[in-house]
C-alpha cells in the first residue's frame, strides 16, 4: 500500500464536506496517488494546497448515488411547493384532462382529487364545458402563451377568482386565487367615489375627513366656501374649530365617541363662517374602519335653510 505519508491528515477538513472525508495536500497525493486513490474508493479525499481544499477525489459509485439523492432531494421539494400553496393548483394534459391538483383546488371544488384525477374539464364542471375559462384553457394550449385573467365562479355565486394559466410539455397548468374579498373592496370603494361625486354636485352640502387626532385631512369645497377653512393649505385643522364655539363642547364629546367606540351620530349643528355668524347644518358623523380598528371619522352635512335650486 506504500509508505504512510507525512502528507496525510486523519481528521475531517473543515467546510461543506461529508463528515468521514479525508485530508491529503497536493505534493503527498503527487507522490503516493495509488495508495489515496485505493482510500477514495471507501471515503473522500480532500486535497489541499498551502491549507485550502483545492478538489476531492472520490469513488464514481458514490459521486453518481450522492447525485441522484440531491436531485431525489430537489423533486421531493418542488413537488411539495403546491400542497403548501395558499393558491389553488392544478395540471392539466393537452384534452384538459386533470393530471394533478394541490388540497386548496379540493376545497374549491368540494371534491377530493382522488376522483377528480383522469377526468376532463368538461367531465368535472359541465355547466363550464363552453364556458369562458375553458376557452382560455383552450387559447393557452393553441399559443403557448401565458395568459391571467379573473371572473365570477359559475360554481358559487357570489365568488370571484383570478386564473393564472401557463403551459408545460403536456398540456396547461393553473394557478387559482380567491379574489372575492379584493372584489367586494374594489366595490365599496368605486361606490365610495360615486356618494363623494354625489355630494360635490349638491351645492349646500359637503363632507369632512377627519384623522383619529380629530383633525381635517380633507373635505369638499363647500366646506371652504362657508368657513374659509382650507385642509390643504392649513393641514391639521382641528375639525372643532370649524364650529361656532357654542356647538364645540357638544361636538367633541361626539367626536370622541366615533372615534373610540364606534359611535355613529346625527345631530344639528353650526359651522362658523368666515364673517364669524354661524351657519345651521344637519351633520352625520360616522367612523372610518380599518379592519376591526377605527381609522378616523367622516362628517356628512347639509346647510339648514339653503335652497335647493
Amino acid at each position: 500500500m506504500g509508505r504512510q505519508a507525512s502528507g496525510w491528515c486523519s481528521s475531517p477538513p473543515t467546510g461543506p464536506f461529508p463528515s468521514d472525508a479525508l485530508t491529503v495536500s497536493a505534493v503527498e497525493l503527487r507522490r503516493n496517488f495509488g495508495v489515496w486513490q485505493e482510500r477514495a474508493f471507501a471515503q473522500p479525499v480532500v486535497v489541499v494546497r498551502h491549507g485550502k481544499p483545492r478538489l476531492v477525489l472520490s469513488s464514481a459509485e458514490r459521486f453518481l448515488n450522492s447525485s441522484g439523492q440531491a436531485d431525489a432531494a430537489l423533486q421531493s421539494a418542488v413537488a411539495a411547493i403546491p400542497e403548501h400553496s395558499s393558491e389553488a393548483f392544478l395540471v392539466l394534459d393537452r384534452d384538459l384532462r386533470l393530471l394533478a391538483a394541490n388540497h386548496v383546488f379540493e376545497d374549491m371544488a368540494g371534491r377530493q382529487a382522488a376522483r377528480m384525477v383522469g377526468r376532463t374539464w368538461s367531465e368535472l364542471f359541465p355547466a363550464q364545458a363552453e364556458s369562458i375559462v375553458t376557452g382560455h384553457f383552450r387559447h393557452v394550449l393553441l399559443t403557448g402563451a401565458s395568459l391571467r385573467f379573473d371572473m365570477p365562479s359559475a360554481l358559487l355565486e357570489g365568488r370571484h377568482y383570478e386564473f393564472s394559466v401557463f403551459p408545460h410539455s403536456g398540456g396547461i397548468a393553473a394557478l387559482v386565487v380567491n379574489r372575492t374579498a379584493e372584489q367586494a373592496m374594489r366595490r365599496e370603494l368605486e361606490d365610495c367615489r360615486s356618494l363623494a361625486a354625489a355630494v360635490a354636485m349638491v351645492p349646500h352640502a359637503g363632507q369632512i375627513k377627519i384623522n383619529l387626532r380629530g383633525a381635517i385631512y380633507a373635505a369638499s369645497p363647500q366646506l371652504r366656501a362657508i368657513t374659509g377653512l382650507d385642509p390643504d393649505a392649513s393641514p391639521h385643522v382641528p375639525f372643532t374649530d370649524a364650529l361656532h364655539p357654542d356647538e364645540r363642547p357638544r361636538m367633541s364629546e361626539v367626536l370622541d365617541a366615533a372615534l373610540s367606540a364606534g359611535r355613529s351620530a346625527r345631530l344639528p349643528t353650526a359651522l362658523l363662517t368666515a364673517a364669524g355668524d354661524a351657519a345651521p347644518i344637519d351633520l352625520v358623523l360616522t367612523t372610518v374602519w380599518r379592519g376591526a380598528a377605527a381609522d378616523g371619522a367622516l362628517a356628512l352635512f347639509t346647510v339648514i335653510g339653503a335652497a335647493t335650486s
